[in-house]
């Protein structure tokens, strides 16, 4: 494992298990009635986590040679179009009644796609 994805971990791994905590509670608090205002503040409760989850991922990048980067490049470039196409797809049939799909399942499957995408690319090049 290189000094990279090393300190990558130390950064990411605590912010997605705040996240995973916060979305836990959140989702706990949510089966119950609250106040409109308190519900709202609740159920963004896992959004500063996952910010902070983005910012390791940021600074990962930051850290990569320059080829780890292209690769990084080519990943993202595609898990964004491919995911963006499949959104707007999906939009239109949302539209049309016939799928039934929370936005909350984009984020998720972007990362998916990105990973797939980022295996693919490093393949390519080594």
């Amino acid at each position: 494992m290189t000094e990279v994805q090393k300190r990558y971990l130390l950064e990411f791994l605590p912010a997605m298990a705040l996240f995973l905590a916060a979305v836990y509670v959140s989702t706990l608090v949510l089966r119950h009635p609250i106040a409109p205002l308190l519900r709202v503040g609740t159920a963004l409760l896992p959004v500063p986590f996952s910010i902070l989850v983005v910012l390791a991922m940021v600074r990962r990048v930051r850290r990569l040679d320059e080829l780890e980067r292209r690769i990084e490049l080519e990943a993202v470039t595609i898990a964004g179009l491919t995911v963006g196409l499949a959104s707007f797809a999906a939009g239109f049939l949302v539209e049309a009644h016939v799928l039934q799909i929370s936005i909350i399942a984009v984020f998720p499957t972007m990362i998916a796609v990105y990973t797939i995408a980022q295996t693919w690319a490093g393949r390519r090049y080594r």
